[in-house]
């Protein structure tokens, strides 16, 4: 139980949820940093509606950047809030190189999101030069 602005609460306070970082990954991927300290990958595909229809394009997808928490796109003009962004994407882990399954450009997108879903997949980031993992 606790007590905002004069009114009480039966629960616990939580602690809001932010977007601290994002780095913009091949494939319509995203790489989350919140402010919980977790790091997510997110899949752009999975936008729906005619708001998103400017990220299918590769080039407005590296406009990312974080405002006041939230992921934004072509400054500002598209954001994302970071509660759906984090309820939707993937836990991330260091990669170890362990059961390393790599995903070309052409694979089609139903087997990468599978991968992301099932068992550790690896994207080569070119920014960063190595392999980016995630398991959910």
């Amino acid at each position: 139980m606790f007590t905002k602005d004069g009114v009480v609460y039966a629960s616990e306070p939580c602690k809001e949820l932010r977007v601290t970082a994002v780095r913009a990954l091949p494939y319509a991927m995203l790489l989350l940093t919140f402010s919980s300290g977790e790091q997510r990958l997110f899949d752009l595909t999975t936008l729906e509606g005619s708001a998103f229809e400017p990220l299918k394009q590769e080039s407005v997808q590296h406009t990312v950047a974080v405002f006041h928490g939230a992921v934004t796109w072509l400054d500002g003009e598209i954001d994302c809030s970071p509660e759906y962004l984090y309820a939707h994407s993937y836990a991330y882990t260091a990669p170890d190189m362990v059961g390393y399954s790599g995903i070309s450009p052409h694979s089609d997108r139903r087997h990468r999101v599978q991968g992301l879903k099932h068992r550790y997949c690896f994207l080569y980031d070119r920014v960063l030069g190595s392999k980016v993992g995630a398991q959910r």
